[in-house]
């Protein structure tokens, strides 16, 4: 019985090679680009509703602070899509040529 293992790999002709490198950096670039978003999401977040809390709590100057700051997140994590998303567009191009 076989697992799987036994079998030989198909050998990759030099633009099969060049387009299997472009394929594995755009995977690691993917991987990164979605575990930065879910970091900055979660302290977004964490921001976000310590901002809320301090507002219902009447320290509503270091509440606006807070939830000013959770915005900023917010602008960073829409670069960081919008980058990562030229990044892979990029990508494309260049294995299409």
């Amino acid at each position: 019985m076989s697992n799987g293992s036994d079998e030989k790999a198909i050998p990759l002709s030099k633009d099969n090679t060049r387009v299997s490198i472009f394929y594995q950096e755009r995977l690691r670039q993917a991987k990164l680009s979605f575990n930065f978003t879910i970091i900055i999401m979660i302290i977004q977040i964490v921001v976000a509703s310590s901002g809320s809390l301090m507002i219902v709590s009447g320290n509503v100057q270091g509440g606006s602070a807070a939830m000013s700051t959770a915005l900023f997140f917010e602008n960073i994590r829409k670069k960081w899509i919008q980058s990562a998303k030229d990044a892979n567009d990029r990508l494309d191009k260049t294995t299409e040529s």
